[in-house]
């Protein structure tokens, strides 16, 4: 895949009205392919918070397929949130799954890598899976949203281990964070991802969250959408990763609209016009994946 930047501006002409991500009518106008198969609170893990839901394409022939990642600030949201997308990839001949994780409570069960280790595993299980449900396994991006699009940009990070049990071939970043140094909001969220230690070593703590710092040359493709009126994640934060990315050769794609976070003030074919895009990026991505199981 070439190195495609897009600066595509997306204007409202009509309304700058809340339709965040809990407003889903837009995706029914998105064309889409015959229904979809859906199973849902599959266990990918033994511990209660380890499960997701699949949408699986009509057809059944080898797809590509996104693990899904929803956002919350770490400390909330639900996998339920992303099902009407979930859907909408398998309509359109992606096998989809959305994953619940370990959410960061203030805990040192809650605390930081407990996120990355579930979603982890949440993709090793779509991969040892690939077979029973025609996923092409060198075709397994990562998609988030917000606090998802960080979690989704962290998996890109270094190469399996045994910590490291999945990579994605591609990832969608939808205006996630990718600089946990940088002043509130996230700040408070940070004391539940990194708690019971001191301000300095949170401090460290979140350079060492930022994927801003993983980028490498072996990085995924990977899919920016950023609205230039986020007051919480600001267009600074994907310009950063993009400047990154392009230091790395990495190939990716940038989409900015003129919106703020979670496409707030966007028409419904605005949305519908950037998921296009995404849906056509992860169709055409593909890495061989590697996956390492303990």
């Amino acid at each position: 895949m070439s190195t495609n930047h897009v600066r595509w501006t997306v204007t409202n002409t009509a309304r700058q009205g809340i339709l965040g991500l809990s407003s889903f009518a837009w995706i029914l106008l998105v064309p889409a392919l015959a229904g979809a198969q859906e199973l849902y609170d599959l266990p990918y893990g033994p511990e209660p918070q380890q499960k997701l839901d699949l949408c699986l394409p009509s057809t059944p022939t080898l797809a590509p397929a996104v693990v899904m990642i929803h956002g919350g600030g770490w400390s909330g949201g639900t996998k339920e949130s992303f099902r009407p997308w979930c859907k909408l990839f398998a309509s359109k001949g992606i096998v989809a799954v959305t994953v619940s994780y370990q959410l960061a409570d203030g805990s040192r069960i809650g605390a930081w890598p407990a996120q990355l280790n579930d979603v982890e595993e949440a993709g090793a299980w779509l991969s040892e899976h690939a077979s029973q449900y025609n996923v092409d396994p060198g075709k397994i991006c990562a998609f988030g949203n917000s606090a998802g699009g960080h979690i989704a940009l962290m998996l890109g990070s270094g190469e399996p281990t045994t910590r490291r049990k999945f990579k994605p071939a591609c990832i969608v970043d939808n205006w996630g964070v990718v600089d946990l140094t940088y002043p509130p909001p996230v700040s408070g969220a940070l004391r539940k991802l990194i708690p019971d230690v001191s301000d300095a070593d949170r401090s460290l703590g979140a350079k060492a969250l930022s994927p801003l710092n993983g980028v490498g040359a072996d990085f995924p493709p990977v899919f920016v959408a950023q609205g230039t009126l986020d007051q919480l994640v600001p267009p600074a934060q994907s310009e950063a990763l993009v400047q990154n990315l392009k230091a790395n050769k990495v190939p990716y794609e940038l989409v900015e609209f003129q919106g703020g976070h979670e496409m707030v003030g966007l028409e419904a074919d605005e949305k519908s016009a950037i998921l296009e895009l995404e849906i056509a990026f992860v169709r055409r991505s593909g890495r061989r994946l590697m996956t390492v199981r303990q």
